[in-house]
């Protein structure tokens, strides 16, 4: 009997030690809850062949169903982003598979389930650059007795880029209206354009003067 007290009273300390290290390791495991839940991560193309873009509508966000078992974890669109390698991609629509492995910025602790979008599908254009007149748009007339002598735009021509489909359609650019109405002298004012379409932009300034040259009816030109 004094021999079975001894075994179990001998290295009491550790075997104290021991249990409650083990009732912790339980402890943590017992209480460990996985959450699944659904994030918004934005799509980021990398990688983009030079003298190509993007044109059309396109999703910019991928729903991702992710796990954790830190319930109070926070993971957002402003940590989890889904890249898109376009090195290989060429002109035409492009359909481009999308796993686990696109995903990037993943934390600690946190799983990704299943990506809600599996398959992009983009459409990629040549860019083309185009010289086009401007055109300078008028609002109102002059005041009795004045008229329109002669219009002016400096410069009269500008370059736009864009995607080719968007820029063989274009021939002019068309100013914000520069009001005249009720005029008496020459109106010179700097304008805004109206481009046609968002993806087609400007390149080199933007300060276009459109000058209104306005004198007596019947007077000389």
């Amino acid at each position: 009997m004094s021999y079975l007290r001894s075994l179990v009273l001998r290295n009491s300390g550790l075997k104290v030690l021991s249990l409650l290290l083990a009732f912790l390791l339980w402890a943590q495991i017992a209480g460990r809850e996985e959450v699944q839940r659904i994030v918004s991560a934005p799509i980021v193309f990398t990688n983009m062949p030079a003298g190509l873009e993007i044109t059309g509508d396109f999703p910019t966000k991928v729903d991702i169903i992710i796990r954790s078992e830190r319930p109070g974890s926070q993971v957002g669109e402003n940590e989890l982003a889904v890249i898109v390698d376009l090195h290989a991609a060429k002109p035409g629509v492009q359909t481009i598979p999308l796993s686990e492995s696109n995903v990037a910025n993943k934390p600690l602790g946190v799983d990704i389930v299943n990506l809600l979008t599996s398959r992009l599908r983009i459409t990629l254009e040549r860019v083309e650059q185009r010289v086009v007149s401007i055109e300078a748009r008028l609002a109102g007339s002059p005041g009795p007795g004045f008229q329109i002598a002669g219009v002016t735009v400096q410069p009269a021509t500008l370059t736009v880029m864009g995607p080719e489909s968007r820029i063989r359609r274009i021939n002019s650019i068309v100013t914000e209206p520069v009001n005249i109405d009720g005029a008496s002298t020459t109106a010179r004012r700097p304008v805004y354009l109206h481009l046609p379409d968002p993806p087609v932009r400007l390149l080199g300034s933007q300060d276009v003067v459109v000058t209104v040259t306005i004198v007596a009816a019947g007077g000389k030109k």
